[in-house]
């Protein structure tokens, strides 16, 4: 069976025993449509105390910044101390609910979905969330982060309801060159949860890969990429 023969993979590359028993579990309960997560639930999603080190310098991109709540995190994180936030959020209505004069000048709100390059989608818009599909009944623009943000990245999360893989093609020049931390959400797609580790150890063979799971269902499993 494919599926058991990427998994065999991923353990491969997994970093850490915990992140062996979360892919295990993850992968069962979708087999077996089990819903109840508990058992590998930790909280912290994306600043997990024991992986991610927040320094004063940091920049960080958000992909999917929905109303502000992650880059409110990521300040809380870095004590308040950091060089920029770039915050991406396409869904025009999210992006309304950000409320961006409470924000220093250096942190920087894009009313941009993050994508594999510039191109006008389409997309559903569900209550928390938007998934680009074609024939959608709203549009918004997409943008690569290569081609959008010039200076050295630190730190890039995403979680964008699938457009995951395309966005961090899009952001492959920073991964290469500047080898950030990176938390990416795996849980969109069933195949996200391979294809994207094995994706970005392609590009950097030295990152560490962990895999962390923030919620009592199926959402919210990220993959954290921690530079050597």
């Amino acid at each position: 069976d494919n599926i058991d023969k990427n998994i065999d993979l991923l353990l491969d590359i997994c970093e850490d025993e915990k992140s062996k028993n979360i892919v295990k579990t993850v992968i069962s309960n979708i087999k077996s449509g089990n819903t109840d997560y508990s058992s590998i639930y930790e909280k912290d999603q994306y600043f997990v105390k024991e992986l991610i080190k927040i320094t004063d310098d940091e920049v960080f991109v958000d992909g999917g910044a929905y109303d502000g709540n992650t880059v409110d995190e990521f300040i809380k994180n870095a004590s308040g101390k950091f060089k920029k936030i770039y915050a991406f959020e396409m869904d025009q209505s999210n992006f309304n609910k950000i409320s961006r004069q409470k924000y220093s000048e250096n942190v920087c709100f894009l009313n941009y979905g993050l994508w594999d390059k510039k191109e006008k989608v389409s997309f559903v818009e569900n209550e928390t969330a938007s998934e680009i599909v074609d024939g959608g009944a709203k549009t918004a623009q997409c943008v690569s982060l290569d081609e959008t943000v010039n200076e050295k990245v630190t730190f890039i999360k995403m979680d964008i309801e699938g457009a995951e893989q395309k966005a961090l093609r899009g952001s492959e020049r920073h991964i290469v060159n500047d080898k950030p931390k990176l938390a990416i959400c795996l849980y969109h797609r069933v195949s996200d949860l391979w294809e994207i580790p094995f994706y970005v150890k392609k590009l950097v063979p030295e990152y560490k890969i962990y895999i962390r799971h923030h919620s009592m269902n199926r959402d919210e499993t990220v993959m954290y990429a921690i530079p050597e």
